[in-house]
């Protein structure tokens, strides 16, 4: 993105930068094709920690026809280009407030002292932070061993404060990642929302 500012921007500007996410995709057990597009997803999403100036477009809650298996191309482009849309004209128009159109996107991460919870504050939260699922908030996990990614396990995780989530887990945490498998979908596998019903984004980070 650096390099497409360099060369399509003005030279001194950083004009902004939209990614869409993976939605969900189904796994067909009699087929040997399977794409985990979930770990992507997770990673993506973390650009805007990295690149100002950038935006994910969520689509966690955009296709859940689970009878259509292996394809990262479902049929629901039209949604994720409203969607997509939507945060363009409030954010570069001004037509309607980002906060309410763009999905909670993580902004800091910080790890505790004993590395047993991680404090994550979100932007585009509208009023505050919701759990739209029925139970517990989900879609988190931790990494519990370094340099290791099989070791991603689920977590505890609660809305602590209208922009922020604590993530939890009995031992030491490496990393944390949000929407990171490839099947789950909003709400019924994850459920963190801006209060006005839009999907938070995936994202993954690690600690040094």
């Amino acid at each position: 993105m650096q390099y497409f500012r360099s060369h399509f921007g003005s030279g001194d500007d950083e004009f902004p930068v939209y990614f869409i996410e993976f939605p969900s995709c189904y796994n067909d057990a009699n087929s040997g094709a399977y794409i985990a597009t979930g770990n992507v997803r997770s990673e993506l999403g973390s650009v805007p920690m990295k690149l100002s100036n950038s935006y994910v477009v969520p689509c966690s809650d955009l296709w859940k026809h689970k009878s259509w298996w292996n394809n990262i191309h479902p049929y629901c482009k039209p949604a994720q280009a409203r969607r997509l849309a939507d945060m363009v004209l409030a954010n570069e128009y001004g037509l309607d407030d980002i906060n309410y159109v763009a999905g909670p996107q993580v902004v800091s991460v910080e790890y505790a002292s004993d590395y047993q919870s991680v404090t994550l504050t979100y932007a585009y939260t509208a009023s505050n932070l919701i759990n739209a699922g029925s139970s517990s908030l989900a879609g988190f996990q931790v990494l519990t061993s370094p340099y290791n990614t099989q070791t991603w396990v689920a977590a505890t995780a609660q809305i602590i404060k209208p922009n922020k989530v604590k993530v939890t887990y009995p031992g030491a945490i490496y990393g944390v990642r949000y929407d990171a498998i490839t099947e789950d979908s909003f709400p019924e596998t994850v459920g963190l929302a801006n209060s006005y019903g839009v999907p938070a984004v995936a994202f993954a980070d690690y600690r040094n």
